[in-house]
């Protein structure tokens, strides 16, 4: 996503595949959008998106598709064996059994899909913790796991389980790879 429409702008961001938006503004090769995640406003190239109903729109924000987790992730096309390799944190649009759906086109996701639960995630932050003391950082850790969505989730330290836990003002989920 660039700052402004033409090739030699900074890019101000990127979008993933399976990121919704809206479409503010279009130009001769570019069109001005707005993320649905978190409203950023930027101008992509026309040729770059395909165009999904009002109903997916709705349906994106209302579902938590799952996320690809995988440095090597890719689409098959089912029907034209094409492949789309998919960067990390992709979102899945109607992800079941191995496919994922994009307006009337379906693929087989090939790759490891993001974990959502929260057991996982504090396995995760324990390692990191452990690590840090071993590589003789700080002893308090706080570890503020931040991924995909902009969505942050505080761990703390617990001495008497020796695992990082969840801090409980921030007991949401979140998804990590």
């Amino acid at each position: 996503m660039r700052k402004e429409p033409k090739d030699q702008s900074e890019m101000v961001s990127q979008i993933l595949f399976g990121q919704h938006f809206k479409i503010l503004e279009t130009k001769p090769n570019w069109v001005r959008i707005q993320l649905a995640d978190d409203d950023y406003e930027g101008w992509i190239c026309a040729k770059q998106y395909d165009e999904i109903t009002y109903e997916d729109y709705d349906n994106f924000n209302l579902n938590n598709f799952p996320k690809a987790c995988d440095k090597l992730g890719y689409l098959e096309d089912i029907n034209t064996g094409e492949i789309t390799p998919i960067p990390t944190g992709s979102t899945l649009p109607y992800f079941h059994q191995g496919t994922v759906r994009v307006r009337q086109k379906k693929f087989k996701f090939k790759g490891a899909l993001a974990s959502d639960n929260i057991k996982d995630i504090g396995d995760i932050c324990t390692l990191l913790f452990k690590l840090s003391l071993f590589m003789g950082w700080k002893k308090y850790f706080r570890y503020r796991l931040q991924w995909i969505y902009s969505i942050s989730f505080e761990f703390i330290w617990n001495s008497n389980t020796k695992r990082c836990l969840p801090t409980r003002k921030n007991r949401r989920i979140s998804r990590f790879c």
